[in-house]
């Protein structure tokens, strides 16, 4: 495992986030990845290891509890705009 696989997984559990949680918060990644990340099977670049640290500490310390941005036009219906 690598440093930032454990470092990650760390700040995940002292959180009490789950795999799935800390997924969904990072828009399109997968479960699996986040696994092989936490595993040391895989490793984003540099810069980006660090802006995931950063989001995961920060969301692991507002409240122990995992707050995501909201929700990307992806994963929610599309509204209809008034006319």
């Amino acid at each position: 495992m690598t440093n930032f696989g454990r470092e990650l997984r760390a700040q995940r559990a002292a959180g009490g986030i789950s795999q799935s949680q800390a997924a969904a918060c990072f828009h399109g990644l997968s479960v699996r990845t986040l696994q092989a990340w936490e595993q040391g099977h895989q490793s984003p670049p540099v810069w980006a290891q660090h802006l995931i640290l950063d989001g995961i500490s920060k969301r692991a310390t507002r409240k122990k509890s995992l707050t995501c941005h909201p929700k990307s036009p992806l994963q929610s219906p599309v509204a209809a705009a008034p006319i």
